[in-house]
């Protein structure tokens, strides 16, 4: 398996020794393995919010303008949802 040096400011030392400490992990190689894959899943999992983002965007792009006032009936609700609020 290849091996690194890293450098860790003295709060993220802590962090490891602590882990280690509590025995959630065995040394500092294990720490570090799990916090690079769950790295590795939030990144995956931000790629595929950003690609589904985009794909929304595209698609209300080529479905062309509303014709309604969207904004007008978003207003609407909000002055509704506000005059509510205030009777309760």
């Amino acid at each position: 398996m290849p091996t690194r040096n890293i450098n860790l400011t003295p709060r993220l030392d802590k962090f490891v020794a602590s882990r280690i400490n509590r025995g959630d992990y065995a040394n500092a190689s294990e720490v570090l393995r799990a916090a690079l894959l769950a790295l590795e899943k939030i990144e995956k999992e931000d790629r595929a919010k950003l690609a589904a983002l985009r794909s929304a965007v595209l698609a209300g792009e080529q479905s062309g303008i509303a014709e309604e006032d969207v904004f007008g009936e978003i207003r609407s609700r909000i002055r509704n949802r506000a005059k509510s609020a205030r009777r309760a």
